[in-house]
């Protein structure tokens, strides 16, 4: 990439194809992400040192970079952001310590939302339209799992190959939240000013405070919400795509299937601690087909998998695991069922014996 090219992007007089460009190639490795963050601090400690630029050109370089690039999102978070070991943890760790490396000679995160506060106010009262707030984006990598804190101090940890957006500060009369994914709420008591969280499977969970699990990942057939404590609102279109609205009480779960709701009333205390068993670590398989296992292992593993006989999709797996290889898990399941397998680089090929 032309550092030049790189320079104008930085300092705001490239051209909107330019900004592609750029935005493009960061998104194709870590290591031209790494790349750009670090010409952006040079940038900064030469152009806007902090004894001379006042708090405004900060803000406003600040503002301009955090959207840098969608791929880099997930090194956003400067708040507390625990990675665990899983395999692709050490990059996102760079790329953490990277970013708020830059933050740090910017502007910090409560001085920004003052400053954003203060603006917001001036800028309604001068043209009476609202600003829009910074959104924030974090992804986890298949393999990686996370914890993050939202801005009203509520926790939330991300399975792998999860997305999640939220603005920098919660406005308004509702905390709204994005998700793709799985992930585990634990959301700060608010009654005035409830969380809705929209998922990409077409639902919405409405809550207030409490603890619960959702499952709505983009290739699953089954979304599900399962509630820990607390009370939720779920909502959800039917066939006819008239807004239904569940309530959902403790150790209640739901599961959404083309627009219908099948709520588990009195599931096993199992059952209920096997929904969030991927927040510890484990995986669980209770009669799981073969072709829910296989999307399960890809997002804990990054690997692909290749099905040389449809009939095994329907097999089922029954089994816990916890920091087993994906060879070790695979020889498991070979010693419990029919199936073989062989590794061809990342790819795993399924056969039956």
């Amino acid at each position: 990439m032309d550092k030049d090219l790189i320079l104008k992007y930085i300092n705001k007089t490239a051209s909107d194809l330019e900004k592609e460009k750029v935005l493009k190639w960061a998104s194709e490795s870590m290591e031209n992400e790494k790349t750009l963050v670090e010409m952006m601090n040079v940038w900064v400690a030469e152009h806007m040192p902090h004894d001379e630029a006042d708090d405004s050109k900060f803000q406003e370089f600040g503002y301009y970079l955090r959207g840098y690039n969608t791929s880099a999102a997930k090194a956003r978070q400067n708040k507390l952001i625990k990675i665990f070991g899983w395999s692709g943890a050490a990059a996102i760790i760079v790329a953490l310590l990277s970013w708020n490396i830059f933050l740090t000679q910017t502007i910090s995160v409560e001085k920004l939302e003052k400053e954003n506060a203060k603006l917001a106010l001036n800028t309604a009262v001068e043209t009476d339209i609202p600003t829009p707030v910074p959104t924030r984006t974090m992804y986890t990598n298949k393999g990686v799992k996370a914890c993050i804190t939202l801005p009203d101090s509520s926790i939330v940890w991300l399975n792998s190959d999860t997305r999640i957006e939220y603005p920098e500060v919660f406005s308004g009369l509702t905390r709204e939240v994005k998700l793709s994914g799985e992930a585990y709420f634990d959301v700060k008591r608010d009654p005035e000013h409830p969380m809705i969280i929209t998922t990409n499977k077409g639902f919405k969970v409405k809550v207030t405070g409490t603890s619960f699990n959702i499952k709505a990942y983009e290739n699953d057939e089954i979304a599900q919400t399962t509630l820990y404590s607390g009370s939720i609102s779920l909502l959800y279109k039917n066939k006819h795509n008239n807004t239904i609205e569940k309530n959902l009480k403790p150790n209640q779960s739901v599961d959404l299937v083309d627009g219908k709701a099948y709520t588990n009333t009195n599931p096993t205390p199992d059952q209920m601690e096997a929904a969030s068993l991927w927040k510890m670590g484990k995986i669980h398989f209770d009669s799981t087909p073969v072709s829910e296992a296989i999307k399960i292992l890809n997002r804990w593993h990054g690997t692909q998998f290749t099905v040389n006989n449809p009939e095994i999709l329907d097999y089922e797996i029954t089994g816990n695991f916890e920091n087993e290889s994906i060879v070790q898990i695979l020889e498991l399941i070979k010693l419990t069922t029919y199936i073989d397998y062989s590794i061809d680089g990342k790819n795993i090929i399924l056969t039956k014996r």
